[in-house]
């Protein structure tokens, strides 16, 4: 049977169609405006009619915020995609494609996929941590998903606190690891240096990772001062995790993965220095699976067979 995959991101949503556990086609779309869901919905259901498929078995979402995985439906997803959480996306999905509809929290998908197709396959202790426009995590503990009594156990690292006295952050907390060292945030560290006009980066048309890195490899001062803050973050944010779950292993994802040479390792001797972990190190690893992983996730038996689903 095909399934869809629907990985619904900040900026980019990636629809796949799956057969077997394996992505057969993928399209990348622009996400639209936030304060319409509606209207990536319909934005999706034209790019899966586009697949000319006669029989579609399950349609699966990765959704960005709080989800119930159980009623299927959307608890919250502050400042992003927030009439979400009043549309019937089952009812939605039986009457354009009479199929089964499947959904969980963005991460949860990612990390199922990573389990199942990707580098943590041979584990059943690990953390999931994905920089991008937001911070996402999740959570396997022996084996198990954590989803805890109202669903987001595990899923909302990205809003742990970092620095006390830090960035207001749009879930309504101070300081999170999202609101201190994410995409969003880039540009305003970068313009916001005193240094900036005596960089390179005044220099390039995005302020984005990739412009970043490159100025970096240029040894530029005020590339190098923002990459290292950031990765002081994702570093902490990671010391946390690995203290409240206990994992062995922590998958990064995210288009800055691409150059994961600067960044992990340069994270392993912070974590290996600061992390209280008696019985060993906690390996650090860029997903296999990259953008494909919430997709291959969420279509996966873990969703689709209830018999097979492990959650705490």
């Amino acid at each position: 049977m095909i399934n869809i995959g629907v990985d619904i991101g900040g900026t980019r949503t990636k629809i796949g169609l799956v057969q077997d556990g394996i992505l057969v086609q993928k399209v990348i779309i622009e996400s639209s405006d936030h304060d319409n869901f509606q209207k990536n919905l319909e934005n999706i259901d034209q790019t899966i009619r586009q697949f000319s498929i006669a029989e579609i078995g399950t349609v699966g979402f990765a959704f960005p915020g709080i989800v119930d995985m159980n009623s299927k439906k959307v608890l919250s997803t502050p400042q992003k995609y927030e009439d979400a959480v009043n549309i019937d996306l089952e009812a939605w999905t039986k009457e354009r494609f009479k199929a089964k509809f499947v959904i969980d929290n963005d991460a949860r998908a990612a990390l199922i996929g990573e389990k199942f197709f990707g580098i943590a396959q041979s584990t059943d202790n690990f953390v999931i941590i994905t920089l991008g426009t937001g911070l996402g995590t999740s959570v396997m503990i022996n084996g198990k998903v954590l989803y805890g009594k109202h669903f987001q156990a595990g899923c909302l690292g990205g809003h742990m606190s970092v620095k006390y006295n830090g960035n207001p952050c749009k879930c309504g907390n101070i300081g999170c690891a999202e609101s201190e060292a994410s995409t969003l945030m880039l540009e305003n560290y970068i313009k916001g240096n005193s240094s900036f006009q005596e960089s390179k980066l005044s220099e390039v048309s995005v302020l984005d990772f990739y412009h970043l890195i490159q100025c970096v490899k240029e040894k530029d001062g005020l590339a190098q001062e923002i990459l290292d803050h950031f990765i002081r973050v994702w570093s902490t944010l990671a010391i946390n995790l690995i203290h409240a779950y206990d994992p062995d292993l922590i998958v990064f994802f995210g288009g800055i993965m691409k150059s994961h040479e600067f960044i992990l390792p340069k994270m392993k001797e912070i974590i290996d220095q600061q992390a209280w972990t008696p019985w060993g190190k906690v390996k650090l690893a860029k997903s296999s699976l990259g953008d494909d992983a919430g997709m291959l996730g969420i279509t996966s038996d873990f969703y689709t067979d209830k018999d097979k689903r492990l959650f705490l």
